[in-house]
């Protein structure tokens, strides 16, 4: 079990900005991201959320897996390839639930060995408000208000930047 201890700063930015408390935001959108059909595997599992006053944690499933970017230092062309291809379906099925902003840094995505020799991208960190709900500057706002950036913009934003850290 992993358990997120989320600091007041964050507890209180988060409440500016959404009226869910975050430990509760957090667990809710793991949730229905873990729930999504097929992404089970490739989505840490949330276990519970606690709210008391300003102190607040959520846990999830302990993920033994190596940062992205290890991953890709080490692993094999075709390894590499799949695990994108494997990223690119997870924010397609994610997509289709209308589930969107998936935090895709390189540091939010561990890769888990397969006994089978293979490797399963798995997100952890759900704590992100999607972009079309909070834009995150005026300019993001302007572009969102004119149509110019949809829910899935910041998630093929960092998809491009993920698979060119795995394909080069």
């Amino acid at each position: 079990v992993v358990v997120k201890d989320f600091a007041p700063r964050a507890v209180v930015r988060h409440a500016s900005r959404h009226p869910v408390p975050l430990a509760r935001y957090e667990y809710e959108r793991n949730a229905r991201l873990f729930g999504i059909p097929g992404l089970g595997g490739n989505v840490a599992a949330p276990i519970r959320w606690i709210v008391a006053g300003t102190g607040q944690i959520v846990m999830q499933e302990f993920v033994a897996g190596v940062p992205l970017a290890q991953f890709a230092a080490a692993a094999g062309g075709d390894q590499r390839r799949r695990v994108a291809g494997e990223l690119a379906r997870i924010v397609r099925a994610a997509h289709a639930a209308a589930v969107y902003d998936l935090d895709l840094h390189a540091e939010n995505v561990l890769v888990l060995s397969a006994a089978n020799g293979g490797a399963a991208p798995v997100l952890f960190d759900f704590n992100k408000i999607p972009y079309h709900e909070w834009p995150p500057n005026p300019l993001a706002r302007v572009l969102v208000a004119l149509g110019l950036a949809g829910p899935e913009s910041r998630d093929r934003r960092y998809l491009r930047r993920l698979h060119r850290i795995l394909t080069r």
